[in-house]
């Protein structure tokens, strides 16, 4: 018998296999041997291998494929490539007949748009849903945005991802050093054409240049600009300290331009940094303006209600005054207080008589 017919039924055996196997093809390996272990039969790849199925492109140095269980073990500068994405990693498990991988160690997942990094990765390339846990990364090259956490989800089909477990999104702004980080322990992201928009659920903390906010949920609506936070949320910015039933926050290319408070909204602003006092502004509605990083205005709508600490033109303690008013606006120059208007229905208007800012009382 010819020695060599053991290794051409070899052959034949996988070239058949292959063929039942929805388009998986062995393109090159330097080496390739079949082997039983106990009840199950194995193939084993090493060197330069190289699979196929459709447009899916596998490389490795060393491949195990399990015939009855229908997958192939990958190891040894792993990369598998479509016509979307491509995956590397130390090992992946790959079952050719549902396109699903699991990959394991120094994962990397890269799109045209996106990188992803994590020690544990399930990815199917037929659903184009991804799981990932163990220190997750993803970088958004088109918005430069950065998103931690330990756990991470993406389903195509819904446009639909989320990173959980001490999350961190930042987003940085080229033009300032008003880089925008959200802080949560889930953040979720929802990409539909009619709407995007991304939430942060759960011990929410935002930093954006001089805002530090927090809340229980916050929702940012991308293409609006625009953010609300909401269950009593709380904000901080320069010497101002923000609250309210919920909070709107307006940006303009990721630069901060407005604070709106909606419902039991107060404002306060340090008015002496030696004593804490502070002026108090309340009101159902409060609307703070920043221009050029610092505060403009400030407008308390319906059941408005003031109190300011009054200084002279020699920064003189010369007393408080509190004021009521359907509607009480606070002009700053500088980031300080320089006027108040007030209108409709207006009491308490009391003024030191050494108060040298202009107040204008209005009905």
């Amino acid at each position: 018998m010819d020695s060599r017919l053991p290794f051409f039924l070899l052959i034949l055996g996988i070239g058949f296999l292959f063929a039942q196997n929805k388009g998986l093809e062995l393109l090159h390996a330097d080496i390739h041997v079949g082997k039983k272990v106990g009840q199950e039969q194995l193939r084993i790849f090493q060197g330069n291998v190289h699979f196929q199925q459709d447009t899916i492109h596998m490389w490795c140095q060393r491949a195990v494929m399990h015939e009855q269980k229908k997958k192939i073990d990958f190891e040894d500068q792993v990369k598998i490539t479509n016509e979307h994405s491509t995956i590397r990693a130390e090992r992946i498990e790959y079952y050719w007949e549902t396109r699903q991988s699991y990959c394991y160690q120094q994962v990397q997942i890269k799109t045209e748009e996106n990188s992803l990094y994590a020690n544990y990765l399930e990815y199917n390339f037929k659903s184009g849903q991804a799981r990932a846990r163990d220190q997750v990364y993803l970088f958004n090259r088109e918005n430069l945005t950065h998103i931690w956490g330990y756990e991470g989800f993406y389903n195509p089909d819904e446009k639909y991802s989320q990173v959980s477990v001490n999350a961190h999104l930042m987003k940085i702004d080229t033009t300032s050093t008003d880089t925008l980080h959200i802080f949560a322990s889930v953040l979720e992201y929802f990409n539909q054409k009619e709407e995007r928009k991304a939430r942060a659920i759960d011990s929410v903390t935002i930093l954006q240049g001089n805002l530090k906010a927090v809340c229980d949920t916050a929702i940012y609506w991308i293409d609006r600009d625009m953010a609300i936070l909401k269950h009593h949320p709380q904000a901080w910015y320069e010497d101002s300290y923000l609250k309210g039933l919920e909070m709107e926050v307006y940006f303009d290319s990721l630069r901060l331009k407005q604070i709106t408070l909606l419902g039991e909204a107060e404002a306060r602003t340090l008015a002496d940094s030696s004593t804490g006092e502070e002026d108090v502004l309340k009101g159902k509605r409060i609307h703070f303006f920043i221009k050029d990083k610092k505060p403009e205005r400030i407008i308390a709508i319906d059941n408005a209600s003031s109190l300011y600490y009054i200084t002279d033109a020699n920064a003189e303690d010369k007393g408080a005054n509190y004021a009521t008013a359907d509607t009480i606006k606070i002009f700053f120059q500088a980031g300080k207080l320089d006027s108040i208007g007030i209108l409709g229905g207006a009491r308490g208007t009391y003024y030191p008589e050494a108060f040298k800012k202009e107040i204008k009382v209005e009905q």
